[in-house]
């Protein structure tokens, strides 16, 4: 696994009077390996895994906790981005990694606006089943939105809403971003595959926490 620091994404909000930033780079699909061999674990089984919808505040059926083997690459693949990220924010001296689940999303189903417990929250853009041209063709909506990864930024006495790039084009990237910014998913309609993602909090580990 090789990561070139150049080609790490850093977006910012500062001009909107937000000390607030998330950080993004797209990996090789065999950086995504330990996660994939869980997911095919679950999905295979799905009467025996760990259900985490209680944990979530998704409208998804099927959102299941990913066994702790992931851990280390998942830690692996966080490191440079937090290394970025602890730039421009100052971050405890020690972070623990929560409980990381799957969602498995399916046509129509979405995830409201929402914040996450912790300090540093992540996502992983392990399958997209459609690009944006395939959703927005014959929508003729001001600004077709359907499929999007959007995060809502607090502008004063308003919000503004900022839309990632977040289709099949941009599997296996992750963004880090901070936990109590919030964020959505809005549904797609052109695709019956499932749109798969995973992620997880980043904890204080001087604090008690509960998820």
């Amino acid at each position: 696994m090789l990561v070139d620091p150049e080609k790490i994404q850093i977006t910012d909000f500062t001009k909107l009077g937000l000390n607030q930033r998330f950080v993004r780079y797209q990996y090789e699909r065999d950086d995504m390996t330990p996660m994939w061999q869980e997911i095919i674990k679950v999905t295979a089984d799905t009467e025996n895994a760990q259900d985490y919808r209680k944990h979530l505040a998704g409208h998804i059926r099927q959102e299941y906790e990913l066994a702790d083997t992931v851990k280390p690459q998942v830690n692996r693949l966080m490191a440079p981005l937090i290394e970025q990220y602890a730039r421009f924010h100052q971050l405890p001296k020690k972070l623990g990694l929560g409980t990381v689940w799957v969602n498995l999303q399916k046509k129509h189903e979405f995830n409201p606006p929402h914040t996450h417990d912790g300090i540093l929250s992540f996502v992983m853009w392990m399958q997209i089943p459609y690009t944006f041209d395939e959703e927005d063709e014959g929508n003729e909506a001001k600004k077709p939105l359907s499929g999007r990864f959007s995060f809502i930024i607090p502008d004063g006495e308003e919000c503004k809403t900022v839309y990632l790039d977040s289709d099949k084009n941009y599997e296996n990237t992750c963004v880090l971003f901070p936990a109590k910014l919030m964020h959505f998913v809005n549904p797609f309609y052109s695709s019956d595959g499932l749109r798969i993602t995973v992620s997880a909090n980043y904890y204080d580990l001087d604090k008690e926490f509960e998820e």
